[in-house]
């Protein structure tokens, strides 16, 4: 049975930016220094995110698991936020203050304060009773089982267990476990050794392979079809089919529910002085100008008074700084990256403002300022709040056959949901 120190919540604050900025970067824990006087979370407790937002917005936002971590100086103290999950909706504490109660006193205070901190056992009953009647059943960890975003961190538990376990039997055997410092892990293949980070057309693989709450399964030599409870998605390889590729494009998304087209091209991103960085070649500003053209002509083409044919704007294409993360992700995970509309990134070009750190023509996120992030970017796909409108399969063949080929890879991604 849990203890009841185990059963109280943390109450983790974080400005909207920061948060944005380790998410995209692909961090698997965000550390940060607290006041030496805040409760320690311990080995670890569900954590309430709240996060400041622009003009002072302040709400709970995402869930988590934040421990303690190692000590950075004699006056701070460390915690470790991990397994972060954003919710679909953002829940405003005005929203649920008279169901707190009392102990609404205490929960604000924790929400006002510059990290966070702990609540008392009231506090986080009342606050866990109120998230809980908002959230889906399957968010909130409870008798009935684990929700998936956890599921990352009891896995690194159980790794670090069997690791601590092997060692120490390791420790009192006579074996010499010299060579086995060098020896791969069972099941990974030795070329690993001979990549240093995955190649772009390796990102773009695994975004046409995964995506994120859907399952996916071959349904023709060049087709993979993903479905879940409401939606099919259907990925294929154009290069496959004899199609050429036109510059720039690497995946075009298709929702049949909301007959709309949705270009992205791929960019990839490298390390350097650990920040991420992408210079500028010289057939971006011919992309870029391909791909405003396209949206220009979905602006043209607009699908007239239907409300399925309404978007957020006219823009239809994207650019996508991938990153080489080395590290697995979670099943259906897309590429770490960011997405950035073409328009405004024309635009930031042809100003002169893609000035990377040395001087010279790069993108950066300093640079970029803004951009949506993986989950952003899927669910306005699959709404259909962003993409064409009025055009159809031959007016992207139009498109497609008239650009120029430089050898790149071409997707087309068609979505559909259950009627």
């Amino acid at each position: 049975m849990p203890s009841t120190a185990s059963n109280r919540l943390h109450i983790v604050v974080l400005s909207a930016h920061e948060l944005d900025d380790q998410m995209d970067l692909g961090r698997d824990t965000i550390s940060f220094a607290v006041d030496r006087g805040s409760e320690s979370p311990g080995l670890g407790r569900v954590a309430v995110v709240v996060t400041h937002g622009h003009r002072g917005k302040v709400g709970i936002t995402h869930l988590g698991w934040v421990k303690s971590g190692p000590r950075r100086t004699n006056l701070d103290s460390t915690w470790v936020l991990s397994a972060v999950h954003e919710l679909s909706d953002p829940i405003s504490f005005s929203e649920i203050e008279a169901e707190l109660g009392r102990s609404s006193g205490g929960v604000l205070k924790a929400a006002r304060s510059r990290r966070g901190g702990a609540l008392t056992l009231a506090g986080s009953s009342k606050l866990r009773a109120a998230l809980q009647s908002r959230v889906a059943e399957n968010e909130w960890p409870g008798i009935d089982g684990t929700p998936e975003w956890m599921t990352p961190r009891i896995d690194g538990n159980i790794r670090q267990d069997h690791t601590n376990a092997i060692g120490t039997a390791l420790m009192f055997s006579d074996m010499d476990i010299g060579e086995m410092r060098y020896a791969p892990l069972p099941g990974e293949s030795p070329l690993r050794q001979l990549r240093l980070s995955p190649s772009e057309a390796s990102l773009i693989d695994n975004d046409l392979r995964n995506f994120p709450g859907m399952n996916g399964e071959p349904h023709a030599e060049d087709i993979v079809r993903f479905t879940d409870e409401e939606h099919t998605l259907d990925v294929m390889n154009v290069n496959a089919t004899g199609i050429e590729a036109a510059t720039g494009v690497d995946l075009i998304y298709f929702s049949h529910d909301y007959d709309c087209y949705v270009l992205v091209q791929y960019k990839r991103m490298d390390s350097e002085a650990g920040a991420r960085i992408a210079g500028v070649d010289a057939r971006l500003p011919n992309q870029l100008r391909r791909m405003v053209a396209f949206d220009a002509l979905s602006h043209m083409q607009s699908g007239g008074p239907e409300p399925t044919t309404f978007r957020l704007g006219a823009g239809a294409t994207y650019t996508k700084f991938a990153y080489p993360v080395v590290s697995p992700q979670k099943e259906s995970d897309l590429t770490n990256g960011m997405y950035v509309p073409s328009e405004l990134l024309k635009r930031l070009h042809d100003g002169g403002h893609l000035i990377g750190p040395r001087g010279g023509a790069a993108i950066t996120h300093s640079n970029l300022r803004r951009w949506l992030s993986n989950s952003q970017f899927a669910a306005l796909v699959k709404m259909g709040w962003v993409g064409s409108s009025g055009l159809s399969a031959a007016d992207i063949n139009d498109f497609v056959s008239s650009s120029l080929t430089d050898g790149r890879i071409a997707v087309i991604a068609a979505h559909s949901s259950a009627s």
